[in-house]
């Protein structure tokens, strides 16, 4: 059947050979297993390239079996199912890799353990994943483009709100697609202001949210979520010493949060582990709307040959994917230490270049001097709109922010 399913698709392209493009988005040389199939795919392209007629004649000399050829354009419904035996022949080929090195994993499950294999199991996910393409043609693009437009105006908004006014105002949402770097020195209120972002877009909204949390553990994460909800501080809940109307009001936020897409991870500090597990979500829930972590420089990758090529990679493999999920990715990072105190205006994130030329809103959180407990916001890079500034106030006992 694999081989039928091929000797079809060639028929269709000998028959229609207008359509080799729309099949070459789909299929690649790789996904054949019949020989005779292969070569006149090679000797379509190569002519279609060269601008030379596409027949029976032309194709009979190039794959040197004369009789398969012409077998491939008398098979009942040819020339009229061309994408569907292109989907096939393309799952079929994914089917033999797959399969081909599941069994190099195993041989490696047995000489060299579990995690060696697991990252193998990575790559040939990735790998995989890597090959989907879509068509690229402008009717295509504007097809996908008119759904966009018509998900926002059922939605009313494009993107998922964030919740600040001063950030609404700019028409800034979190956006599919869109990688976001929020930068500051140590010690500012980077977690301050992704719980507060957390606890915000939940308000206007119940999305899928994931959280990859490289410093704090689940619990904590927890708390300061709860405390920033609450307004009662993150020690007295995790303590537990709570009065009767603090203790209900905390159990009243605790059921708000219970109700929400909420992923939270403490234990993922690797960018694979991170696509894989957002995948994951995505394919159970259907989608993910925002993906926080928090912060990229504690994000780890295997093979980089330095700190520079792993976090160039990092942010790179960060913007794919999500454009692969349709989410966008909010990172909290660190700036260097002359940044911080040297600011010299320009966007600059710890550990290289690449961070901040991969984002599509680059942000400075620095404190205000003279004012303890303020903080200033300023978009110092928006791929889509313009740059802004405005203050965020710690009240309540530091548990929450609020715009001024």
């Amino acid at each position: 059947m694999n081989s039928e399913n091929e000797q079809m698709l060639i028929g269709s392209l000998i028959l229609k050979p207008d359509n080799f493009f729309s099949v070459a988005e789909i299929v690649t040389d790789e996904d054949f297993a019949s020989r005779p199939a292969l070569l006149c795919f090679q000797a379509i392209r190569g002519m279609i390239a060269k601008k030379q007629p596409v027949n029976l004649a032309t194709v009979f000399h190039v794959a040197g079996d004369a009789s398969w050829v012409a077998a491939s354009t008398d098979i009942p419904g040819t020339a009229g199912s061309y994408i569907y035996l292109a989907e096939k022949v393309a799952e079929q080929g994914k089917s033999r890799r797959v399969e081909k090195k599941m069994l190099l994993a195993k041989n490696t499950l047995r000489d060299f353990g579990p995690e060696a294999a697991l990252q193998e199991l990575q790559q040939i996910y990735r790998d995989e994943t890597g090959r989907k393409t879509q068509a690229a043609d402008i009717g295509s693009v504007s097809e996908r483009f008119k759904g966009v437009v018509a998900e926002n105006r059922k939605r009313g908004r494009v993107g998922v709100s964030t919740g600040f006014e001063n950030l609404g105002k700019d028409h800034i949402t979190y956006q599919q697609g869109h990688l976001w770097v929020i930068g500051a020195w140590t010690s500012t209120g980077k977690t301050a202001w992704c719980v507060e972002a957390i606890k915000r877009v939940f308000r206007h909204d119940n999305p899928t949210v994931l959280v990859f949390s490289t410093e704090m553990t689940e619990e904590q994460n927890l708390a300061r979520l709860l405390s920033n909800a609450s307004l009662v501080s993150s020690h007295k809940i995790l303590s537990g010493d709570l009065d009767r109307e603090m203790s209900d009001h905390v159990a009243a936020n605790l059921k708000w949060v219970e109700s929400k897409n909420l992923f939270v991870y403490d234990r993922v500090r690797n960018v694979v582990d991170i696509e894989n597990q957002s995948r994951k979500i995505a394919m159970q829930n259907g989608a993910i709307d925002l993906i926080f972590i928090d912060f990229i420089q504690n994000i780890g990758k295997k093979g980089c040959s330095s700190k520079y090529e792993m976090m160039s990679e990092i942010a790179l493999d960060l913007q794919s994917l999500a454009k692969e999920l349709r989410c966008c990715i909010v990172c909290l990072s660190q700036i260097p230490t002359v940044a911080a105190k040297e600011d010299a205006g320009i966007l600059e994130f710890k550990g290289a270049g690449e961070i901040a030329a991969a984002a599509d809103l680059g942000v400075l959180l620095k404190k205000e001097k003279n004012h303890e407990g303020v903080l200033l916001w300023e978009t110092r890079k928006n791929r889509h709109g313009k740059c802004g500034k405005f203050l965020l106030q710690f009240s309540d006992n530091w548990t929450n922010l609020q715009e001024i």
